[in-house]
């Protein structure tokens, strides 16, 4: 049972994630084209692509919120903190019923392409917990049908402890970490552990994972043959092929880090905390159809600064990097051009905007950009500070909405800025702003990449008081074992200051 829950729910993250990047490429090529119409530096092409964001969010959002608001409200938000609910003995009704899934998973992927400052890891969690619960069970009281088969297995306990089988495995195919996923379930999750338990929600969380790689593997073959090659799975952010040696004093500026991840999260939850009051106060006794455009409006709002705000950045040179020890050239990839002429050498652009690199790709393609460790030019003070402070708000102001969503994206975007400004800082007082140590030098640790992955795991520490399935998650997801000990002393500052600060989460 366990393993077949484990691949039902890896083909499903499969079918999430494909559904996601197909909608959101659909979305990105539709404003470029609608730059490529004129001069791109032009007013009007400007204008046409706000006007196109605004009008795709706001269908995609509308869509997905209506879907939730008038078909399953039990879909809504991550639905992490139910399953929590469930599991703690509190009853749920129809959390894990069968409408709920298919409106989570519809309403997920329409709100997470839209562009959204929210990602898709919190309901992928949910979606694994309704796989356990209707798998193991055998019947649905929503279509009125039961199949005689493991009819031993209906009953609370093991429903319970499939239903945490199901979580674990969603965190797995979420972030591509089995052993995470295990954790978390261990840590967050579980309100009853035993030995047993643990070796049978660890083999789910393999099969899950095993599928998912299967699944992507299938896809890689069609293009490029070598089916059962795992070309795309593994490391989720890894960006560096070599690793930087660890360094005591890196202690120092992860407590720096922690402290201000620790903070940040502080005003993420107060900001959260507000518009959920605003939302009850004002919106909620308007009727569903307010709360249906509640996020149609916001989002709409969030695109258009999205895409208008890197008009105020000049183009830059592309960055091209001699790799010392690797024998070739890295250039950076991801790289938004926007307002920037596409012409260049041998057909590559030869400028990019900084802000448009940032605030007009996906939140994981922002993360990778930002723990990018060979160039530290890319991306100056200012277009990081407004995309932190846009973005900030943008993502405490989503949490709560009427669409399935959820924030462990947004948390690691807003932890890899704060983490990568640190960095800039400190790199500044060593070297200059142009100066980068070499990847052999035993100060390589002093990088801003560096930085943006610890501070990515602060916040998320800060925000959500995980520790140890943290740690593993984080390592497991960059693959930077080495830099365990900083990772380790960021998390656990963040997550000290919010609970001494404010009431335990």
């Amino acid at each position: 049972m366990m393993a077949i829950i484990g691949f039902s729910i890896g083909l499903l993250g499969y079918l999430l994630y494909t559904f996601i990047d197909t909608l959101a490429h659909m979305r990105y090529t539709a404003i470029r084209s609608a730059l490529d119409l004129r001069d791109r530096s032009s007013a009007g092409a400007i204008v046409l692509s706000v006007l196109l964001t605004v009008i795709i969010t706001s269908c995609l959002v509308l869509a997905s919120s209506s879907a939730v608001v008038y078909v399953a409200p039990e879909a809504a938000a991550s639905g992490v903190p139910e399953v929590m609910a469930y599991l703690n003995g509190c009853l749920m009704r129809r959390v894990f019923n069968i409408r709920t899934l298919f409106v989570k998973f519809t309403s997920c992927v329409l709100a997470v392409a839209s562009g959204l400052p929210v990602g898709p890891e919190g309901p992928m969690i949910h979606l694994g917990a309704i796989l356990g619960a209707g798998i193991s069970q055998g019947e649905s009281t929503t279509i009125g049908c039961a199949f005689p088969i493991f009819p031993s297995l209906r009953n609370s306990k093991d429903k319970r402890d499939f239903i945490t089988a199901g979580v674990a495995a969603g965190v797995a195919v979420a972030f591509g970490t089995p052993i995470g996923g295990l954790l978390f379930a261990f840590e967050e999750i579980a309100s009853f552990w035993q030995r047993s338990l643990g070796w049978q929600i660890f083999f789910s969380c393999m099969c899950a994972t095993f599928a998912l790689n299967m699944f992507q593997s299938a896809e890689y073959a069609v293009d490029n043959g070598h089916f059962g090659l795992f070309a795309k799975s593994g490391v989720i952010f890894q960006v560096s092929e070599t690793g930087i040696a660890n360094h005591a004093l890196a202690l120092l500026p992860a407590v720096l880090i922690g402290l201000e991840c620790g903070l940040a999260s502080v005003w993420f939850c107060r900001i959260s905390q507000w518009m959920a009051g605003i939302r009850k106060r004002y919106v909620s006794p308007r009727g569903k159809l307010a709360v249906m455009l509640e996020p149609v409006v916001l989002g709409a709002a969030f695109v258009a600064l999205m895409v208008f705000l890197p008009v105020m950045w000049e183009c830059k040179p592309v960055p091209h990097l001699d790799v010392s020890g690797k024998g070739r050239n890295e250039t950076f990839t991801n790289l938004e051009l926007y307002i920037c002429d596409p012409s260049g050498d041998e057909g590559a652009a030869d400028t990019y905007n900084e802000m448009a690199s940032l605030a007009l790709n996906t939140g994981e393609d922002t993360v990778k950009q930002l723990l990018n460790r060979n160039a530290n030019q890319v991306f100056g003070y200012f277009s990081m500070v407004v995309f932190l402070g846009v973005y900030f708000v943008g993502a405490a102001c989503a949490n709560g909405m009427a669409i399935s969503s959820g924030l462990f994206v947004p948390m690691l975007v807003i932890g890899s800025l704060i983490g990568r400004i640190t960095g800039l800082v400190i790199l500044d007082v060593f070297m200059g702003r142009e100066g980068q140590f070499a990847p052999d030098s035993p100060w390589a640790w002093v990088n801003p990449g560096v930085f943006a992955l610890i501070g990515a795991g602060a916040f998320m520490g800060g925000v959500t008081r995980l520790t140890i399935a943290l740690v593993v998650i984080i390592m497991e997801m960059s693959s930077e074992v080495h830099f365990v000990l900083p990772i380790m002393t960021a998390i656990m500052t963040a997550k000290w200051l919010p609970g001494n600060l404010e009431h335990p989460s």
